[in-house]
């Protein structure tokens, strides 16, 4: 996992990176403590997924990622956003974005909605 150095700088910079790996390598104690109850999830205009044990049945039917690195991470109050690229065992990759958005501005807020963009990438 590689992540920029300033993506721990804010608590809720902190929670987006976590949020982003947790959904890559499967962190579903961190996922039932940061997803709110009526969470939604849509990965690339799909219908939404609704939550923590929806989410669960689609990262565990995902491939298992090789490495995942993070480009960015940004906040601005309860709208956020994080990208980067996952590569998988085979050497195949995806690029990712996840923009989220908190029940609010406490530092103890959920996270409501993902909306996520993924793209097949050959390098």
């Amino acid at each position: 996992i590689d992540v920029p150095d300033h993506c721990g700088n804010a608590p809720r910079k902190a929670v987006v990176r976590d949020l982003a790996i947790a959904l890559v390598v499967g962190d579903r104690v961190f996922l039932e403590q940061v997803l709110h109850a009526d969470f939604e999830w849509t990965v690339n205009g799909e219908p939404p997924i609704k939550g923590v044990n929806a989410v669960w049945k689609r990262i565990s039917n995902q491939p298992r990622a090789h490495t995942l690195e993070i480009f960015t991470v940004l906040t601005h109050g309860t709208e956020c956003a994080v990208d980067g690229k996952i590569t998988f065992a085979n050497g195949s990759s995806r690029l990712f974005g996840h923009f989220l958005r908190f029940t609010g501005g406490a530092k103890t807020a959920k996270v409501k909605v993902i909306r996520t963009y993924f793209h097949a990438t050959s390098a």
